[in-house]
């Protein structure tokens, strides 16, 4: 029985380096982009099978100190283009207001309190996945 198992082993590990052979290291950038938007922009780096996303509110040295947390958007084929001038969607609900973002595989959803986009505005995002974009509210 051992010896099955050590030969699946090695058969498995053989498969992997063929697989992976002649396939090098794919290099990305080391700056992270800005997207511009009304009222809080975004961060995004492009990392293997999708985007690093962080909020901020403007130049570099305000980022850093007012970005609150990152999270991992994933687009395997690095598909996510901005183009022309993205909103966040305002989406009025009973106790809490949101504001959520189309990327390729689904929403950027933030929770607004306040004034939109103010210091003292609490900026938490999430991933929704959603492929099709089918949410939507009745």
């Amino acid at each position: 029985m051992f010896r099955y198992v050590r030969l699946l082993l090695v058969c498995t590990l053989c498969f992997c380096a063929l697989v992976s052979y002649g396939q090098g290291p794919t290099t990305y950038t080391k700056e992270w982009k800005t997207i511009k938007l009304k009222g809080l922009n975004l961060m995004r780096l492009e990392v293997p099978g999708g985007w690093l996303v962080r909020e901020g509110y403007g130049k570099m040295g305000v980022v850093a100190q007012s970005t609150r947390m990152m999270i991992f958007v994933p687009d395997p084929q690095h598909e996510w283009v901005i183009e022309g001038k993205p909103k966040w969607e305002y989406l009025k609900l009973k106790g809490l207001n949101l504001y959520r973002l189309a990327v390729p595989t689904g929403w950027l959803v933030r929770e607004g309190w306040g004034k939109f986009g103010s210091e003292h505005d609490i900026n938490m995002i999430c991933f929704i996945e959603d492929p099709t974009h089918s949410w939507v509210f009745k």
